[in-house]
């Protein structure tokens, strides 16, 4: 947990551009591409698969969990 291993000291200070990582370009998908782009994407840092961006601006985030759900219920509509 990041949060923890900051010193307490440091922790009213830090602000959150001092915590934040750099996002690859693959990464950040627009909302209207193929969800099956994300299929062979590496989850970031805390299951975060890809950010979604619109215009330059984030708009969402797909996790690794948004995926799972996403699948699940693919297949139950085929199964019905």
């Amino acid at each position: 947990d990041w949060m923890a291993a900051l010193p307490a000291s440091a922790r009213a200070t830090t602000r959150v551009r001092d915590l934040a990582r750099p996002v690859p370009p693959e990464s950040v998908v627009g909302p209207y591409e193929e969800a099956s782009v994300l299929l062979t994407r590496r989850a970031l840092p805390g299951q975060v698969v890809a950010l979604v961006a619109d215009e330059g601006r984030v708009v969402g985030i797909v996790t690794g969990a948004d995926l799972n759900r996403a699948m699940r219920q693919a297949m139950l509509r085929q199964a019905a």
